[in-house]
């Protein structure tokens, strides 16, 4: 794993003492101060507090009256209503009253009764609140039958528990309070001084690191290295360009191309086109500049056009030529299997992003280069096409360029590949489970300040992109071609091209080695590593079509992209981890609705690096096509160690990491349960000794179904192994023998039967003694 020196390159946080009491108040403020590295406060939104309770009244229909609460939108199969209660909100029609049953044979327990919640029928034996007393707790478990008398006192402590039944639904977060959890810089070690070692590229004089300056490159002179263990750069002497001769040897460098064509006064889109098509003279016939055209004719402002061709594109044009002064320095790939960190200042990341915007790197256009397991980086195709999406994009990537170009920015910013090459033994982890804030509101970004967070996986299109595929022959008898780039095609769209090949064809996708034969219809293998590719390279569709969880955030933390110039895609054992990028850009809405709203200042605490505290993994989930395949043994086992790679840090003491900030991960178009998938990342979490905040985006039900089986897992002190063991026995016994497309029996309702009445039998021999502590029975 990562030794010492490269382990300094993130900044990981631990507990932090001394806890303002304000946060254990049930009431909070809408901004709570956070220390920085210079001594100043930065104010963030913490979670919100608890909602007013709505109260409720109780009428008693019968001398015995039992209570049922049922927390679903819809009355579950076999329940009966008015007796059972249906609670939409507080503040629906239907909660006005709660209805009593007459009945005394029905013995329900006050069980939370939710619509494809992950929970059955079973009675539940823990509270989904974060807020209340044991004693509380122990209320609510026992008394969901109430005898109905005309004793007051009974009465009153009836509407207290349905009061708080009420206020639990009403409220936008459970479990431990987020300001609780573990933040950098706070719970940081010192970092010792920054230095370029072996496995750590520093492109700065670390010597001169201060802070509010901007870095200053080194070496002092630009150093070339054109070769495949480096970038290769636009400016470098052997980027040549083929010359019009008589005997057509001849060739001229490219960057002298590239700088005369840039150079050149610009006064519309056309102008960009042309000049970027001067020294990529090969995609003049392909390329389309359709979106950049629509920005500059359609949306934006007389005022804003002016502004971006008298003083953006220029400063844009003279921040990329400065390659070779700012960027001397050969930049390493961090290619599979290699464990490195590269260190780039803020200054030299917007050069190379100017680069990319003119599409100026050499062999990064085609997949049949020896880039091919590389994203894109040249951004020629957020210029095409006439989506909305794309003019989005470019409105966020302006804001990005105009920001830089009118002040330098100051800092670093640290990219890291990880590799796991020795994952736990999570069938006998002896390790607990960590503490858990669950919220339905806020964002990832922007509550998970300080916290290490996820980015890869949860978006609804597993596609980065749309584009046409390159038609092929297709001659009855022979083999067909289709050359299409790998990784650009959307899952849907590769189904409809698949499906005019028919069999016996070759599948090539560019010269990537995914060639596959496809025969008798089976195809669905080929099709899925060809998705799982698109997945594995980092930023997604940012530079396309696709405008989900990951592309937004590298939109907005528009730093990030760069690390497309030089990240290869990730293998099933490895993660990037990105240390010090700044939001530049604020946004509305998501996929098709998302819009560029504003610019926006990031007043994000800085390390002693000089890195913004905001630590981002790339971590790449699977994509299922079908809902079972995700509960077999050896997918869960893969799923955990991707997110144990990104949540580990070698040689770290627990009291020094920040807490995860994630979501649903790998869910949405990539066919993950939501359910599963939090259980995944609360075991990981947990042997990465990381707490967790999970954000819902909105999904109340999944926010109480997590918050409950954590809550019940916990008390009841289940460990990481014994859970693992769990998920192999829904695998072997519910989902191997299902007949539907789902199973029956939920995950959450198996596992609380399991853990309820565990029997000799629930875990295999080898870990009957190791996974779950023995909860002794109260025999005093």
């Amino acid at each position: 794993m990562q030794d010492d020196v490269a382990s300094q390159t993130l900044m990981d946080c631990g507990s932090e003492d001394g806890l303002d009491e304000s946060v254990l108040t049930g009431s909070r403020s809408n901004t709570a101060p956070s220390s920085c590295s210079n001594g100043q406060k930065s104010k963030r939104p913490t979670s919100p507090g608890p909602h007013p309770v709505k109260t409720t009244g109780v009428a008693a229909h019968s001398p015995n009256p039992k209570l049922t609460l049922c927390l679903s939108n819809s009355p579950k199969k076999g329940v009966s209503t008015p007796s059972d209660v249906e609670m939409l909100s507080p503040d629906s029609p239907i909660c006005k009253t709660l209805f009593v049953t007459s009945s005394a044979d029905k013995d329900l327990e006050g069980s939370a009764c939710t619509e494809d919640s992950g929970f059955t029928k079973e009675p539940q034996q823990f509270v989904s609140d974060s807020g209340c007393s044991a004693k509380e707790k122990g209320h609510l478990a026992d008394d969901a039958e109430y005898s109905g008398s005309s004793d007051m006192s009974q009465s009153g402590a009836l509407f207290e528990r349905v009061s708080f039944a009420f206020h639990n639904m009403d409220r936008g977060w459970l479990g431990t309070p987020i300001d609780e959890l573990n933040r950098m810089p706070q719970c940081a070690p010192p970092l010792s001084h920054l230095k370029a070692a072996p496995h750590h590229t520093v492109t700065v004089r670390t010597d001169l690191l201060r802070e509010g300056e901007v870095p200053v490159a080194y070496p002092s002179k630009f150093k070339d290295a054109w070769d495949d263990m480096f970038v290769k750069m636009p400016c470098s002497e052997k980027n040549l360009f083929p010359m019009e001769t008589e005997d057509g040897s001849g060739v001229q460098s490219r960057w002298e191309l590239i700088r005369t064509a840039l150079q050149g006064e610009f006064k519309s889109s056309l102008d960009v086109r042309d000049a970027i098509l001067r020294y990529n003279t090969a995609h003049v016939k392909k390329w389309d500049f359709t979106a950049l055209n629509l920005l500059c004719t359609e949306y934006l402002e007389h005022s804003e056009l002016q502004h971006l061709f008298n003083v953006v594109l220029p400063a844009m044009v003279d921040l990329a030529l400065r390659v070779p002064v700012l960027c001397t320095m050969p930049i390493p790939l961090l290619k599979s299997r290699m464990n490195h960190s590269l260190t780039l200042s803020q200054e030299q990341i917007a050069c190379l992003l100017a680069n990319a915007f003119f599409c100026t790197f050499p062999r990064r256009n085609s997949r049949k280069s020896e880039y091919s397991n590389y994203p894109e980086i040249n951004f020629y195709r957020l210029f095409d096409g006439s989506s909305p999406k794309k003019i989005e994009k470019l409105r966020t990537l302006l804001c990005y360029f105009r920001r830089v170009t009118q002040t330098k920015p100051k800092g670093l910013v640290t990219f890291t590949r990880q590799v796991l090459n020795n994952p736990p033994n999570w069938e006998s982890s002896q390790t607990p489970l960590k503490r858990l804030h669950i919220t339905c509101e806020g964002t990832i970004e922007d509550d998970g300040y300080g916290m290490l967070q996820s980015s890869k996986g949860g978006g609804e299109d597993p596609g980065v992109g749309e584009e046409e595929a390159h038609g092929g022959k297709e001659d009855e008898g022979e083999p067909s071609h289709w050359d299409a780039p790998l990784g650009l095609e959307s899952h849907r769209r590769i189904d409809g091209y698949l499906s005019k090949l028919g069999t016996g064809c070759v599948l090539t996708f560019d010269s990537a080695e995914w060639a596959v034969i496809l025969s008798g219809g089976e195809i669905e293998g080929s099709i899925k590593n060809s998705v799982d590719f698109a997945n594995r390279l980092v930023g997604g569709g940012v530079t396309g079509h696709g405008l989900v969880q990951e592309e937004i955030r590298f939109l907005i933390n528009t730093e990030l992209i760069v690390s497309r110039l030089f990240a290869e895609a990730l293998e099933h054992n490895e993660c990037l981890i990105i240390t010090g990028t700044e939001q530049y850009s604020k946004y509305t809405g998501y996929a098709e609705s998302y819009k560029w709203k504003t610019s926006h200042k990031d007043e994000t605490a800085r390390d002693d690096w000089q890195r913004r505290c905001t630590e981002i993994v790339a971590i790449d989930a699977l994509k299922f096509r079908h809902f079972l395949e995700q509960f077999l043994p050896e997918k869960i086992t893969r799923e955990l160690n991707k997110a144990y790679c990104g949540f580990f840090r070698n040689k770290a003491n627990s009291k020094h990491l920040s807490a995860v900030a994630t979501g649903n991960w790998g869910c949405g178009a990539f066919g993950g349960d939501t359910r599963l998938k939090a259980l995944i990342q609360l075991m990981a979490a947990a042997e990465a000794g990381r707490d967790l905040a999970y954000f819902t985006f909105g999904d109340a039900q999944l926010m109480r179904d997590v918050h409950e089986i954590h809550t019940f897992l916990t008390e009841r002190q289940v460990t990481v192994g014994r859970l693992y063991n769990l998920l192999n026995q829904y695998s072997s016994s519910v989902c191997k023998n299902c007949r539907t497309t789902r199973p029956d029996i939920s995950l959450y309702s198996f596992i609380h039967k399991k853990v309820s009445s565990p029997t000799a039998g629930d875990a295999p021999d080898s870990a009957k003694d190791s996974g779950m502590s023995p909860v002794t029975s109260d025999s005093h």
